[in-house]
């Protein structure tokens, strides 16, 4: 009797977890991530200035202008293959900090230097809103 209740049960878990696997590259197109030879994930933000990335995607869920410096947190780590950690201590640099949602499983947080007075893409990092830093 109870093989009865868990098989249709068990099937329909199958069926909806076939389904979402089926649906992952598609969403992952809609979002425009692709993966580089080096393993890291470019994201539709990846180009975009803040303004076409906010014409494109809407106002992000926060944004703030932060200081960096040598002392960087792990959160923006990433942030030294493309600057200068003995540069940033000699020199801080303020960068601006947006992280869209694009869903309940997925953030992107960019980051932007002010470039000929608009804000020009420096940076991207996809993670999910329960990781830790």
């Amino acid at each position: 009797m109870s093989g009865r209740w868990i098989g249709p049960v068990a099937g329909a878990l199958l069926v909806v977890a076939a389904a979402a696997e089926d649906l992952q590259p598609e969403r992952e197109a809609a979002m425009g991530a692709e993966r580089n030879e080096a393993g890291g994930e470019a994201t539709a933000l990846s180009g975009l200035s803040l303004a076409e990335a906010e014409a494109r995607f809407g106002p992000p869920a926060e944004a703030e202008e932060i200081l960096l410096d040598g002392n960087v947190s792990e959160f923006r780590i990433e942030l030294l293959n493309h600057l200068d950690r003995a540069a940033l201590a000699a020199a801080p640099e303020r960068l601006l900090e947006a992280t869209w949602s694009f869903g309940p499983a997925e953030n992107v947080t960019a980051w932007y230097r002010r470039e000929d007075g608009r804000w020009a893409f420096l940076h991207a990092m996809r993670w999910a809103p329960g990781d830790e830093f």
